[in-house]
């Protein structure tokens, strides 16, 4: 008897249990669920899935969705995801993050993919990107910063002639800010070679190149422009990976003062961009 009035209370343990392990682990699984909620407009289910802190900023992205969207695509790294995601009318990418031991969208990323940005505010967070591309060059592949330079450009072209105008100051000053970066670590370059002079010679001979191309780079900045700013990017990218391709301890410190320039440079970026949109 004692046995059978436990069994409801069982039971429901059992339900609760398997409702907690049913939930979605895998990015896919979680946006899903999110984009289920979204149609639905199920506020609730949509901030469990998301980082939304409360239903009240739930705004369906401004927008009704009559079918959920179809998840294609999916790219994890680390902490974070990108699902490439597509309606019949248009595409977009549903941002995630790892945290507190679950996937969770990110509503405020996937919303800036959703409504994307005017091309002033395009260009500027592409502005902004080939600076944090740069900050990672070091032992990285520099194929991701050529392809943020070519989307630079696009967004560029796509600028009515008054925008660029707008922008021109900007380009000016951050050129200045490149020249000075390329002209410190050109002298980084030059003082390392003085400071061992008993380096390998296939170093130093890969190392004075570096030097000169850095030197070419920021002449061309003395007329600032967009072309000029790619060549000097790329000119950073390479050396980033030619440094990357040397283990002698004679470029250690070289590499880390390189990083800090960088980093830098791309908060030099980061705030270009964060003066344009309070503007």
């Amino acid at each position: 008897m004692f046995f059978r009035l436990l069994m409801p209370l069982f039971s429901l343990l059992v339900i609760l249990a398997l409702a907690g392990c049913n939930r979605p682990t895998t990015p896919v699984d979680v946006a899903e669920a999110f984009w289920k909620a979204v149609v639905e407009e199920d506020a609730r289910q949509a901030v469990r899935y998301s980082t939304l802190e409360d239903t009240a900023g739930f705004d369906g992205f401004g927008r009704s969705w009559p079918i959920q969207p179809e998840l294609t695509r999916v790219v994890v790294e680390r902490q974070r995801a990108e699902i490439t995601t597509r309606l019949p009318e248009a595409g977009f990418t549903t941002y995630l993050v790892y945290r507190d031991n679950q996937w969770l969208v990110d509503y405020e990323d996937t919303n800036k993919s959703v409504n994307p940005p005017s091309a002033m505010e395009q260009f500027m967070q592409s502005f902004t990107q080939v600076g944090r591309e740069l900050s990672r060059q070091v032992n990285q592949s520099s194929e991701s910063l050529r392809e943020q330079l070519d989307t630079l450009t696009q967004d560029w072209q796509t600028l009515s002639e008054e925008a660029q105008q707008r922008l021109e100051d900007r380009l000016v000053t951050y050129s200045a800010q490149l020249r000075i970066t390329l002209d410190e670590l050109r002298a980084a370059i030059e003082q390392t070679l003085a400071e061992h002079q008993d380096a390998p010679d296939d170093i130093r001979e890969r190392l004075g190149s570096a030097a000169n191309a850095l030197a070419d780079s920021s002449n061309a900045l003395a007329e600032p422009g967009l072309n000029a700013i790619r060549q000097a990017s790329r000119t950073l990218a390479d050396t980033s990976r030619e440094l990357a391709e040397i283990s002698d301890n004679s470029v250690r410190e070289l590499k880390q003062q390189w990083q800090r320039q960088l980093d830098a440079l791309a908060e030099h970026n980061r705030q270009l961009q964060q003066e344009a949109e309070e503007e």
